[in-house]
C-alpha cells in the first residue's frame, strides 16, 4: 500500500497545482482550492429533469481531471474521456484518478485548436459532451461546436464567458477579441474569440443543439459575463441568410470564417467600453 509520503512526492513532482483532492486513503493533495462541483450537478438535475440517461461522457479541456472523475460518478455511467491540450495536466489527472478516480476513466493530450484538422484520439460517440471553460479559450469556437454536434448523442453542457459588445466579427459571428497568456489554464493560441451571448446561441443551433436550461452569471476578476447552457441534441436549425427584414431586395454578402476576427461596424465603441471596465 503507497504511503501519504509517497503520494506527496509523487505530487510535488507537478508543482503547481489548482485544486485540492483527498485520496481514497484519507490524504490532502494538490493546491488550494476546494474541487467545486457545482456543473456536475447541474448536470444531473438537467439530465434528471429531461427523463433521461448517459452511459458516456466526453470532458474537453479536463485540466486536473476533477470534472471527469465527477462525471464518472453520475448514475450509469461507465465511460468518461478526458481531453486536455497540456502534456503536464494530463499527467496530473492521471495522477489525481489514480488515487481518487475510477478505471473508467481515462485522459489523453489533444490540442483542441486542432479539431476539424488532426483527428482526436477517440472519436466517440458520447451521450454527455461536456464543456467547461474552455469555448471562451479558443480562437474559432464553432470548429469545436461543429466537432461536439458529430460526436454528441444525447445532451451538451457548455460554460463559457460571452462578449458584451459586438466589436469584431468572425464570419456571421460578432464578439470581442481577448489576449491568451502563456498559463496552464489558458489556450494555446494567442488569442481568443468570444460571441456575444446571442450568436453563441445560434451556433449551438446551427449544429442541432436545442438549450433547455440556461443560467446566467457574472465570474472572472473583471465580473465579465458567464452561463452555463445545457442543451439536448435535437432537430434545431438555424441559419444566417444575409437578408435584411428591413430591406429585403439588398442581400448581405457575409464573410468567410477562414479570415478570422476583423472589427466590426461597432469597433469604434471599444475605448468607450474599455473606459466603463476600467471604472473611468
Amino acid at each position: 500500500m503507497i504511503t501519504p509520503e509517497e503520494i506527496r512526492a509523487r505530487v510535488e513532482e507537478l508543482r503547481p497545482w489548482h485544486r485540492t483532492f483527498l485520496s481514497r486513503s484519507g490524504v490532502l493533495f494538490g493546491g488550494l482550492v476546494p474541487i467545486d462541483t457545482e456543473k456536475t450537478t447541474y448536470v444531473r438535475e438537467c439530465i434528471a429533469k429531461l427523463g433521461g440517461s448517459i452511459r458516456s461522457a466526453v470532458d474537453l479541456g479536463s485540466y486536473e481531471g476533477y470534472h471527469s472523475i465527477q462525471l464518472a460518478e453520475l448514475p450509469g455511467v461507465e465511460r468518461v474521456l478526458g481531453l486536455e491540450g497540456r502534456a503536464r495536466n494530463v499527467a496530473k489527472a492521471n495522477l489525481a484518478n489514480e488515487y481518487v478516480g475510477y478505471d473508467r476513466v481515462r485522459f489523453q493530450q489533444y490540442d483542441l485548436e486542432q479539431i476539424g484538422r488532426v483527428p482526436p484520439p477517440e472519436q466517440g460517440p458520447f451521450d454527455l459532451v461536456f464543456c467547461a471553460g474552455v469555448l471562451y479559450h479558443l480562437s474559432q469556437p464553432w470548429e469545436l461546436v461543429q466537432w461536439m454536434s458529430k460526436v454528441c448523442v444525447k445532451y451538451l453542457f457548455v460554460d463559457t464567458h460571452y462578449a458584451e459588445l459586438p466589436l469584431y466579427r468572425c464570419g456571421s459571428y460578432f464578439g470581442e477579441v481577448y489576449p491568451e497568456h502563456e498559463t496552464e489554464t489558458c489556450g494555446l493560441k494567442g488569442f481568443s474569440f468570444w460571441p456575444v451571448l446571442g450568436d453563441l446561441l445560434m451556433m449551438l443551433m446551427q449544429n442541432g443543439f436545442v438549450p433547455r436550461f440556461i443560467y446566467r452569471y457574472s465570474a472572472g476578476r473583471h465580473f465579465q459575463p458567464r452561463v452555463w447552457i445545457f442543451a439536448e441534441k435535437g432537430d434545431a436549425s438555424a441559419e444566417f441568410d444575409g437578408i435584411n427584414p428591413l430591406f429585403p431586395d439588398a442581400r448581405e454578402t457575409l464573410p468567410s470564417l477562414a479570415d478570422g476576427p476583423v472589427p466590426s461596424a461597432f469597433h469604434a465603441l471599444e475605448p468607450n467600453a474599455a473606459s466603463i471596465r476600467n471604472g473611468q
